[in-house]
């Protein structure tokens, strides 16, 4: 059965190609957001950002948006895509469509010689939802409440021991012990998301899972969590004549055929991360316009390695030689996402280039057999000490493109050399709240298939979060449990250079490294996708944070 499912791949693989070569009548051609260059198709760059819809913007009407989930309405503690709270909290700085950081809720800024004193110029006259000021008094609280309370992110930036000093009412100054080459990117993430002080102080923190006052377009009207999120238009946004749209009503939706099926009909705007099957079926349809743009989420199945036999890195080697990943691409994605060759995507700052795992389920067996994993009853699985071994992977299912599939494929390519697989799907809304627990607390898991954003499209981000041995669950998103304290030295190290060039001279030598231990089986560098109403105008992308900005869009013709 096992060799069934590796050749009906295979055929299916040299079916696509065939049809791929063969052509064919040629689609309309979907309008693109412009982002970063994207080797696989140079054909997703093609557009340009908003300006690029045609019309003239108008205000009015309701767009309905499909997800798969909303873990709860506090972003601080959300380790997922940052919808729906960009539509209703802000951030001092954002990234614009370089992924380079800008001011937002900050006018201006200058930095000291020495790097450690940040002068903030704070934009007057923004109101939180609840009337209540934004103001120099506002932003310490909230930074320092955000330090104190060890949230996401605290500490990837090295505040001083005061961390933020109110000048005057729209004036601050952010101190530093040490100089920060991502400090102003950490800044753009959802955990640095402005609240209302008078807000929070009035609740308690369930509360904040269900309510929320920011300072964004968009103020909450209804939640009824696992149902929809009812947001309405803020009259008194600071950007003059934003947003267009009236409001916004975001219904949870969990199968993503359903999702589909919804934005064919007419019963959603909105649908995002659509499959490369839905995507070249939806070309075709007037009524649909597919957008895809460059991304910063990478595809990998982290093995944890505090589980015997994964703490072997011949083990974790032989899981990336068993998994043919050109062929999981091409049946998957069709050949459209590109073949990890780090350990996060390529397109961000400080990336090392390594060559990948190539398919060799041969070595993977002998790496295997050197490890003591032996199939000693001829039932096709090995045993671990003597002993049949299960492995448990915890997937989600209609979150990301292909994220079933791909754990379906891992299960098969790992049947070949002998490894008995149980994949056990996690609800998409509780999969981070499951993991996110410190070892011993968090259900029994062996194997987790991730597909990870850099929010920061900075190598900073998956070596301070997935591979240092300060980032595994409960503080970070180290499911691999990974720990190796040359790495460790390395990433401190680089954190502390005096120069950009420097600091990416130790980041390589740890990526080296945690490529070369097999840390994770690192599969492909993701696209961001989007299906949208033919109606809908003036989206734009934001492929670091992986999301589809529609604070200027509007409905046309």
């Amino acid at each position: 059965m096992r060799r069934f499912i590796i050749l009906f791949l295979v055929f299916f693989m040299v079916l696509s190609v065939a049809t791929v070569f063969a052509g064919g009548a040629k689609e309309k051609t979907a309008d693109v957001v412009e982002g970063k260059p994207f080797a696989a198709d140079q054909s997703l760059v093609s557009g340009k950002v908003v300006m690029a819809e045609s019309g003239k913007p108008a205000r009015g009407g309701t767009l309905q948006i499909a997800l798969n989930a909303i873990t709860h309405l506090d972003p601080v503690s959300v380790a997922n895509d940052t919808e729906p709270y960009i539509f209703i909290y802000e951030t001092l700085f954002e990234l614009d469509s370089e992924w380079k950081s800008t001011p937002l809720l900050v006018e201006s800024f200058n930095v000291s010689a020495d790097g450690l004193v940040h002068t903030w110029k704070l934009r007057k006259g923004v109101k939180f939802h609840d009337g209540s000021d934004f103001n120099a008094e506002v932003v310490e609280w909230n930074i320092e409440r955000k330090i104190e309370q060890i949230t996401p992110y605290a500490t990837s930036i090295p505040w001083a021991a005061d961390p933020i000093k109110v000048i005057d009412e729209y004036t601050v100054t952010a101190n530093l012990k040490e100089p920060s080459f991502v400090m102003y990117n950490y800044l753009t993430v959802s955990s640095y998301m402005m609240y209302s002080k008078k807000f929070v102080e009035s609740v308690t923190a369930d509360d904040l899972k269900n309510k929320g006052v920011g300072t964004g377009p968009f103020m909450i009207k209804e939640y009824l969590p696992d149902d929809h999120l009812l947001l309405e238009r803020n009259p008194n946004y600071w950007q003059d004549g934003l947003p267009f749209f009236d409001a916004i009503n975001v219904q949870i939706v969990p199968d993503p055929n359903t999702r589909v099926l919804m934005l064919e009909s007419g019963q959603i705007d909105f649908v995002k991360d659509l499959s490369i099957q839905d995507i070249n079926r939806l070309k075709s349809k007037p009524e649909v316009l597919v957008r895809q743009a460059p991304s910063t989420r990478s595809y990998n199945i982290p093995p944890h390695g505090l589980r015997p036999p994964f703490d072997n890195v011949k083990v974790r080697k032989a899981l990336n030689y068993a998994v043919n990943k050109e062929l999981m691409n091409q049946t998957i994605f069709e050949g459209k996402y590109i073949i990890s060759r780090g350990i996060s995507t390529s397109l961000v700052t400080g990336f090392q280039e390594n060559e990948p795992y190539t398919y060799n389920p041969g070595k993977a067996k002998q790496l295997l057999e050197e490890a003591g994993l032996v199939d000693s009853n001829g039932d096709g699985y090995r045993e671990w000490k003597g002993k049949e071994k299960e492995f448990i992977m915890f997937t989600r299912a209609g979150q990301r493109p292909g994220d079933i599939e791909i754990a379906e494929q891992f299960q098969a390519f790992m049947a070949e050399v002998g490894l008995n697989v149980k994949i056990e799907i996690i609800d998409a809304g509780q999969f981070f709240t499951v993991l996110n627990q410190p070892f011993g607390e968090a259900p029994y898991y062996d194997i987790t298939n991730q597909a990870p954003s850099n929010f920061i499209a900075d190598m900073s981000y998956p070596l301070d979060t997935m591979f240092s041995s300060w980032s595994w669950p409960g503080n970070f998103y180290n499911y691999a449990h990974y720990k190796n304290d040359k790495v460790d030295k390395l990433i401190l190290q680089g954190n502390r250079a005096g120069s950009l060039a420097e600091r990416n001279k130790f980041y390589a030598e740890a990526q080296d490294i945690v490529w070369n231990e097999a840390a994770s089986v690192f599969l492909f560098d993701g696209i961001l996708t989007l299906g949208t109403s033919s109606k809908v105008k003036g989206v734009f992308s934001d492929g670091a944070h992986n999301v589809w900005n529609i604070k200027y869009g509007w409905f046309g013709n």
